[in-house]
């Protein structure tokens, strides 16, 4: 079951994927084993994603 993060704080540049995963871990729904997808764009044109087992 896929897990939509949606924030109300501030970007974060950089940080805003580790942050993220910190808040959705805290709140139990993401739990070790766990296969996450992680896309991050930036100015330019510029993107980079990533699967892997938490």
């Amino acid at each position: 079951m896929p897990v939509i993060l949606k924030t109300t704080a501030p970007i974060y540049s950089s940080s805003s994927i580790p942050i993220a995963l910190k808040r959705t871990a805290d709140t139990g729904k993401l739990k070790r084993g766990d296969k996450v997808l992680i896309f991050g764009f930036g100015i330019g044109l510029s993107w980079s994603g990533a699967i892997f087992n938490y």
